[in-house]
Order: C-alpha cells, then sequence, then structure tokens
C-alpha cells in the first residue's frame, strides 16, 4: 500500500503476462457512479482470477479508497473466497466498492457463457450419435 495521491495498492501475484488459465480483470472508477459522481477521471481495480473457479490470484486498486479496498482481496485471497462466493453481494451504493461487484458479474457472466458453450457442444455431439 502506497499512500500516495491517488492511493496504490497491491496483493498477491502480479504477472506481467496472463497465463491462459487465468483472467483478468478491470473496471474504471470512471465506470461506477461513485467514481462520476466525484468527477474521477484516473483510478482503476484490476484483478487475477482463475478462469473457472474465480479464486482470486492477486489484485491492484489505484484510485480513491485503495487502501480500503485491497483489504478485501487480502481477506478473499486468505480465505479462499472465490468469485462465485461473492456473487449477489449487495453493494453499499454509491460508493467505490461497487467496482468489485462489477468484476464479480463480469466474470460470471463470462464463466456461465463459456460454461454453456461448452455443454452445449457436449451435448451437440452427444445428440448427433
Amino acid at each position: 500500500m502506497a499512500f500516495t495521491e491517488p492511493e496504490a495498492a497491491m496483493i498477491g501475484r502480479q504477472p506481467v503476462e496472463v497465463p491462459p488459465d487465468v483472467r483478468r480483470l478491470q473496471v474504471a472508477f470512471a465506470d461506477v457512479d461513485r467514481g462520476y459522481t466525484d468527477e474521477v477521471v484516473d483510478g482503476m481495480v484490476i484483478v487475477d482470477v482463475r478462469r473457472f473457479s474465480g479464486k482470486v490470484l492477486g489484485a491492484t486498486v489505484v484510485g480513491p479508497r485503495a487502501g480500503e479496498l485491497i483489504s478485501v482481496f487480502a481477506l478473499a485471497m486468505k480465505n479462499d473466497l472465490a468469485f462465485h462466493k461473492w456473487y449477489g453481494t449487495v453493494w453499499p451504493y454509491p460508493t467505490y466498492a461497487m467496482a468489485l461487484g462489477q468484476l464479480v458479474d463480469d466474470h460470471m457472466t463470462e464463466t456461465v457463457t463459456n460454461v454453456g458453450r461448452e455443454f452445449a457442444g457436449w451435448a451437440r455431439g452427444r445428440l448427433r450419435r
């Protein structure tokens, strides 16, 4: 954690190249309502998670409240709280924490879509027999 302006915080691994079994998700603070109302133009949350399990491997937060938001990722990593366990969490509105909810939603949407595609491919193969 660096108490700079803007704040910056990191936890876990931060690979330069993301391996195929890892997904890097990013949400800009300007894209969440609190960032919009505070007129934040810079700042983001970046998280690396395992593709299907959603296990948090590392996170970077740059911008307002970075020092507070990084603790959510620390808790998740310490207790193996994968993103699917975060799903359905009601985040206070409007806060920067809503960026975390957006990351989870993005992960779940992509994961469910991919699993659905894989299942559909498997089912088509089974039906052709």
